[in-house]
Order: structure tokens, then sequence, then C-alpha cells
């Protein structure tokens, strides 16, 4: 089983995510169009980059459909009910509202 990332997929966010985990020795990257979805993660062994709008990575950890994300705090709580039972904040990231959840 690949542990599934869920990153934003476009604008500052994606780019400053990529940034962060570059300098952590990971490397993300699109490997479609800029209107496809599809991305891959390099150096983590069996990880799988899923790009998705900040908004709807809550939903989808909370759902089970990607094991970790990056997205806002603020949309986490905005976006999930009783979210402190659904997903745990691993590392502010430094950047806008961005979080590894």
């Amino acid at each position: 089983m690949s542990v599934k990332l869920g990153v934003p997929s476009k604008g500052r966010l994606m780019e400053k995510t990529f940034d962060w985990f570059a300098a952590r020795g990971v490397t993300l990257s699109r490997t479609g169009s800029e209107r496809e979805y599809a991305g891959a993660a390099h150096g983590v062994e069996g990880s799988e980059l899923v790009l998705l709008s900040a908004g709807e990575i809550p939903r989808e950890l909370a759902a089970g459909r990607i094991h970790r994300g990056v997205t806002g705090s603020d949309l986490v709580r905005e976006k999930l009910s009783n979210w402190e039972d659904k997903v745990r904040e691993l590392e502010p990231m430094g950047f806008g509202h961005a979080d590894l959840i």
C-alpha cells in the first residue's frame, strides 16, 4: 500500500509546498498537464502524490482517501466539524496557514 500525500494543486501554496519538501530531500512534481491532478513524489519509497484543491484536502483526509495532506489550518477547522477527532496537525510549515496534517 502506498501512502498518499495530498497537496494543493495550484498557486503559491503548491509552489511553497514543493519547495518545503525539496528542502527535506523529497521531490514533488506534476506528471501531467496543468489541468491534470496527477503528480509524483520522489525520495520516499511507497509514496504517491495527489493534487487537490486546498479545500478538498481536509475532507479527503477525514474520509481516508489520502493519508497526509498539506492545507491551511483554517480550512481544516472550516471544513471539518469536530476536526480534532478526525485529523491531527503534524507540523506547521512556516508559510501561509499551511500545516502538514
